[in-house]
């Protein structure tokens, strides 16, 4: 269950592409992406077209120059949609990192709020870090493009119900990083020079005094930025060149004739970026790897598709339920896999609940920690469990099967020269019996002495036999050198060892049901225990939980009256 890496990825891809202004899935690229079982890191980019996203995200993928996202040296937006790009992360193990390049938002040939607002949406609910890429200066205008957090509430919502307050908001937004272009000016404060960091935290996202004029629609931008995205930065860039012609063509300008400080403080903003994203996650457990993300992304646009605004819970609900199938399966499959690689059939029923056994204990407690969401905990370890028997089932099947063919084959050898004897009507002749019967017995010596015939040993012997008690009645019948209390006598034993045989083989089957049975009951019971020791666990935290909420809900005590005598 080792994750797969990026190495489809030979260049970025269309994820999503723009037709009749509305978003559509890639499925091509989304095969591929969902490919993906490594954790990702989805550092995605946003802002006005043609302000040099794509520039920023090639220097992050590392690309060799011109194989990277496509940069435009016209007033045109050249990206479309969004496009993605993965590779292994330079800093993270067993690990991929994905760029999401966005098409740029403002661009007058679209003309459509809407279609932008679908698109940052999207973008900020995919991503673990989420940067905006703004040019010129730090003051109010970055504000103004931050300003579509005031529209969050009427175009995505983290519950299912009809009215949403943006409360939640925070626990499922990436960390967002505002990245100011061709900045040229010194950042002061009271005459102290600060970092854009603390100017952008500390100056630009300041709460007036409510006294003050227009201070709510002034603070409102403001308090739901530091709201929604607690974990914020701000990082600026110089120009990269002085020259209008050469910025038109940067992908194009060696490094010799880039401006050094654009060169070191990119530098430095890569290796900022790769720091501070981290893994996307569903829960604190769940980390999200390239099919979890494609099917998030699936549940998203067909909310869209149905008019409706993305929902964050129903979204994750419903993701968790595809993903715990697909871990369902993948772990099925993982057991059979490498139950067929220990078994060697046809074998014994006594080593294939061993190693059944073994199997289990290996794999049920990492099926359990990677289930997403404990509400569906209960539910997916009784399909888990109902699973695995079955597939214990199966390999019964194919083993009893295989002890069949073993055990057919192997008398048919044995009983090469008796068959030959009887097409020669060699048994045909007086004191043929006899022969007959040494014959006989000596094939089902030999069949008893061969080892590893499995669990069907005794069943096909039975049947082989039954099948010799015709051709042994005529044999006997036409010997003439036995009397009529012979032939009766034998025939008498000839019927009681077949009877003996049957009850031998039915006896043996019952004891393999029974012995089955009991092991999948035994499998049964110790998930059951295991479940309900869990839940208890989980009703303990509960209920200490709700002791402390009920503990600080309480007023504060009174204090006493004191009596004063006068």
């Amino acid at each position: 269950m080792n994750g797969v890496n990026s190495s489809s990825f030979v260049k970025p891809l269309p994820l999503l592409i723009s037709e009749n202004r509305s978003l559509v899935l890639k499925e091509e690229t989304a095969e591929i992406l969902a490919a993906i079982t490594q954790p990702v890191v989805v550092v995605a980019i946003a802002g006005k077209y043609r302000t040099g996203k794509s520039y920023i995200l090639n220097l992050l993928s590392n690309l060799p120059r011109g194989s990277g996202f496509e940069l435009g040296d016209t007033v045109e937006s050249l990206t479309k949609g969004i496009w993605v790009y993965a590779l292994p992360h330079p800093k993270i193990k067993d690990t991929t990192l994905l760029l999401l390049d966005t098409e740029g938002l403002g661009d007058v040939d679209k003309g459509d709020i809407t279609y932008d607002t679908t698109l940052l949406v999207l973008t900020i609910l995919l991503s673990s870090t989420f940067i905006l890429n703004v040019t010129g200066r730090l003051d109010d205008e970055v504000i103004t493009q931050l300003g579509f957090v005031s529209t969050l509430t009427k175009n995505m919502k983290t519950k299912n119900t009809d009215f949403e307050t943006g409360d939640d908001f925070d626990l499922f937004f990436p960390q967002l990083v505002v990245l100011v272009r061709d900045f040229c000016l010194e950042l002061i404060i009271n005459g102290q020079e600060v970092s854009a960091n603390e100017y952008f935290n500390n100056y630009c996202l300041q709460i007036k005094d409510k006294a003050a004029k227009n201070s709510a629609q002034y603070n409102e931008p403001r308090r739901l930025i530091r709201k929604y995205f607690p974990k914020r930065s701000c990082v600026t860039l110089p120009m990269p060149v002085c020259s209008r012609k050469l910025l038109r063509k940067l992908e194009e300008v060696p490094d010799s004739k880039l401006n050094p400080e654009f060169l070191d403080e990119s530098t430095d903003f890569i290796k900022m970026i790769l720091k501070i994203s981290e893994p996307k996650t569903l829960t604190e457990k769940a980390r999200v790897n390239g099919s979890i993300l494609v099917t998030l992304l699936r549940n998203y646009l067909e909310q869209i598709k149905n008019g409706a605004v993305p929902c964050i819970e129903t979204t994750l609900q419903s993701t968790a339920r595809v993903e715990n199938e697909k871990l369902l399966l993948e772990f099925i499959g993982v057991y059979k896999e490498k139950m067929r690689e220990v078994l060697n059939l046809p074998t014994s029923l006594q080593f294939i609940t061993e190693m059944h056994q073994t199997m289990c204990h290996q794999l049920t407690e990492e099926f359990k920690q990677r289930i997403i969401f404990d509400d569906d905990k209960n539910e997916m370890e009784n399909k888990y469990t109902k699973e695995v028997n079955n597939a214990f089932n199966e390999i019964l099947r194919e083993n009893e099967e295989a002890s069949k063919q073993e055990c057919e084959s192997r008398l048919r050898q044995l009983s090469a020269t008796l068959n030959k004897k009887l097409d020669e009507k060699i048994y045909y002749r007086p004191g043929g019996y006899n022969e007959y019967s040494k014959d006989l017995h000596d094939v089902i010596e030999a069949y008893n002495n061969v080892p590893d015939k499995g669990v069907k040993h005794e069943e096909v012997l039975c049947k082989f036999v039954a099948n010799r008690y015709r051709e042994g009645n005529q044999i006997s019948t036409l010997d003439e050198q036995m009397t009529d209390s012979e032939k009766k006598a034998e025939a008498a034993r000839i019927e009681k060892e077949h009877a003996e045989q049957i009850a031998k083989m039915q006896q043996e089957h019952a004891e393999q049901a029974r012995k089955a049975q009991e092991e999948m009951k035994k499998t049964f019971e110790e998930t059951q225990i295991q479940l309900q020791r869990e839940l208890e666990e989980r009703n303990k935290k509960h209920d200490e939980l709700l002791k402390i909420l009920a503990e600080r809900s309480k007023p504060p005590p009174r204090p006493k009256k004191r009596c004063v005598i006068s």
